[in-house]
């Protein structure tokens, strides 16, 4: 179980929080691809949304766009049981960035041992099949559906400068 506060507790710490806990070079990088595209303003807002990415196994793409006011990235990261795909789009509009973030998840615990050892979430509701928390001072909606013993959970969150 220990494994399970590890990850989910990452997770929503990289979404709330903006520490650091994975290599410094994926957000240089991601700042880099960006440039080359033709889309700068954003480094700051960059830095904060992927210095928080948690995980090994780094996989990233840059989604062409023809605009140079957004940018999109794709990412995935983790392991076999514990996997995770960050879904962001920078948009910059004069002096101000903002970003959007889809996370989703996966994960071989249960989504109750999950939640069992993360007192960051408030309950939301629920509708078939999905229960809805928010995360204690944050903008992060999370979303949790239990398939075939695995807990998927999907992540948005939203942060501008």
């Amino acid at each position: 179980m220990k494994k399970a506060t590890v990850f989910l507790g990452a997770i929503l710490l990289a979404l709330t929080t903006g520490l650091a806990h994975a290599d410094r070079q994926l957000s240089e990088t991601m700042i880099r691809n960006a440039k080359e595209a033709g889309f700068t303003g954003c480094e700051d807002t960059m830095r904060r949304v992927y210095d928080s990415f948690p995980g090994d196994n780094i996989k990233t793409t840059t989604v062409a766009n023809q605009s140079t006011d957004f940018i999109r990235f794709i990412s995935t990261a983790g392991h076999q049981g514990e996997a995770m795909l960050k879904d962001t789009t920078f948009i910059r509009h004069e002096d101000r960035c903002a970003a959007t973030t889809s996370l989703q998840l996966t994960s071989s615990k249960s989504c109750a041992a999950l939640l069992a050892y993360d007192e960051r979430l408030e309950y939301e509701g629920e509708t078939p099949d999905y229960l809805w928390f928010s995360a204690k001072n944050s903008s992060a909606t999370t979303v949790l559906k239990q398939i075939n013993g695995v807990c998927h959970i999907t992540v948005s969150n939203y942060s501008s400068s």
